[in-house]
C-alpha cells in the first residue's frame, strides 16, 4: 500500500506516496522519518500500492492532513479494487521513549462488487439453458473528496461521462430446471446510487 504524512499541518508532508511492503507484522519502506516529540500527525494509506488507476489530488491543501484531497479512480477491467485508510491525530512519543506502538491503518473498501446469478426459470424438467458472454457497461471514470475526517457521511464519488464494457465471461451450460449458477467473474465498480442505470447484455441458448 501507499502511504501519505503529515506533521502538524497539510504542509507538513514528511510521506508522498511512500510504498509499504510486506506481511503483517513485517512491514517495510524506504524513506525512513523519525518522530518529533510534541508534534502531531495524521496519515493516510491506499491499496493496492503504486496502481496506475489512482490518482490522488491536493494532498498538501487546507485540512487535508485528515485525509487525501481528492481521489480519483479509473476502472479497466473491474478486476482492482480501492482500500483506503487514514489515521490521526497521533501525538509523538516522548522524547528516549524505548516502546513506540506502529501505526495501524484499518483499511475500507471504497468500491462495490458485482456478480450475476442466472436461475432456469422453465417449470419443464427436460429445458436446459446455456448463459453465455456476460457483459455491463459502466461508468469508468470518478472521484471522491475524503479530505475531512469523516468524508463518507457527507462525499459519494462523481462520476465521469466515460464508461467502460466489463467482462463477466460464461454462467452455465446444459443448466436445468430450477437450478442456478454464477457468472465465471466478479468485478468491481463505483457504488451508487439508484438513478444510475447500466447495460447488461447476454447470450441465452434453451434446450428441450
Amino acid at each position: 500500500f501507499d502511504v501519505w504524512g503529515f506533521m502538524d499541518e497539510a504542509a507538513g508532508q514528511i510521506f508522498d506516496r511512500e510504498e509499504v511492503t510486506g506481511t503483517k507484522g513485517n512491514f517495510t519502506y524506504a524513506n525512513t522519518q523519525y518522530w518529533a516529540p510534541g508534534h502531531t500527525y495524521y496519515f493516510a494509506a491506499i491499496a493496492p500500492a503504486q496502481s496506475e488507476n489512482v490518482d490522488v489530488t491536493d494532498a498538501a491543501a487546507a485540512d487535508a492532513y485528515y485525509g487525501l484531497g481528492t481521489i480519483a479512480f479509473n476502472i479497466t477491467d473491474g478486476a482492482e479494487d480501492l482500500l483506503y485508510s487514514a489515521v490521526g491525530p497521533i501525538a509523538a512519543p516522548a522524547q528516549g521513549a524505548t516502546e513506540v506502538d506502529p501505526v495501524k491503518f484499518e483499511f475500507n473498501h471504497m468500491l462495490s462488487k458485482v456478480k450475476f446469478t442466472f436461475t432456469n426459470g422453465f417449470e419443464n424438467e427436460l429445458a436446459t439453458i446455456d448463459v453465455t458472454d456476460v457483459r455491463m457497461v459502466v461508468p469508468s471514470e470518478g472521484s471522491i473528496n475524503v479530505a475531512q475526517k469523516d468524508w463518507w457521511s457527507t462525499n459519494q464519488w462523481v462520476l465521469g461521462t466515460a464508461t467502460k464494457e466489463l467482462l463477466f465471461g460464461n454462467a452455465c451450460t446444459k443448466l436445468a430446471s430450477g437450478a442456478s449458477e454464477f457468472a465465471a467473474n466478479e468485478r468491481i465498480i463505483f457504488p451508487a446510487d439508484a438513478t444510475q442505470s447500466y447495460t447488461v447484455t447476454f447470450n441465452v441458448a434453451l434446450y428441450q
